[in-house]
Parts: structure tokens; sequence; C-alpha cells
């Protein structure tokens, strides 16, 4: 029996989400995916930022152990994941750092002030 065997090569990207550098927070209490990257942020943060996520987080959530309750959470290291379906990496990556970081859109060039 004839088996070819392709070695990838060692310069090849892990296939997935990869961690974001400096959107990692060992604190954080979600992740969010997207098609590039993995974002552990904090739910209070998003949820002062954005209507959207303050709704989604206020949403009761099924307590474990209830009868009939079927959950279906998805974790990522034990951490509730929400996948951010059609939002691509870099373009969620900004819109955390404008949140996280706050020299992003408060620059010397930026029209926004304190």
């Amino acid at each position: 029996m004839d088996v070819d065997v392709v070695a990838e090569p060692a310069n090849t990207p892990a296939m997935g989400p990869q961690r974001h550098e400096s959107l990692w927070f060992p604190g954080g209490d979600i992740v969010l995916s997207t098609d590039t990257y993995l974002f552990k942020v904090h739910k209070d943060v998003l949820a002062l930022q954005s209507s959207v996520f303050k709704d989604m987080f206020e949403l009761e959530q099924p307590v474990e152990g209830d009868v009939g309750v079927v959950q279906n959470v998805e974790l990522f290291e034990g951490l509730p994941l929400v996948a951010l379906v059609g939002d691509e990496g870099k373009d969620v990556a900004h819109l955390l750092q404008a949140a996280y970081y706050r020299e992003c859109v408060t620059g010397p060039d930026s029209r926004i002030h304190n």
C-alpha cells in the first residue's frame, strides 16, 4: 500500500483564530471569536460601549440543573464563547481598541476630547 504523506512547512500558520496579542486580558470574563482572532475581554466594558452587548448580557441565563433546560453555551477555556460570524477580526480589533485604549480615539488628530 502506497501512502503519500505531505509534510506541512514549519512556517504554516495554525488553523483557526488565534489569541489577539493586546486584546487578551487575563481577567476577561468572555471570549469573542472572529475569522482570525480570539479576544478575551470583559462583559462590563462591552456593555458600557455597546447596547447590543448590553442587551445580550442582560438576557436571563438558564441555571445549570434546571429541569427541562437545555444549555447550549459554547465555552473556551471555561469562559463563554461568542462567535461574531461575519465580522472580520481586524474590524473587531479596532472596535475593542477604541473601547479599551482611549488614545486610539483621543489622539492629537482626534475630534473627540475629554
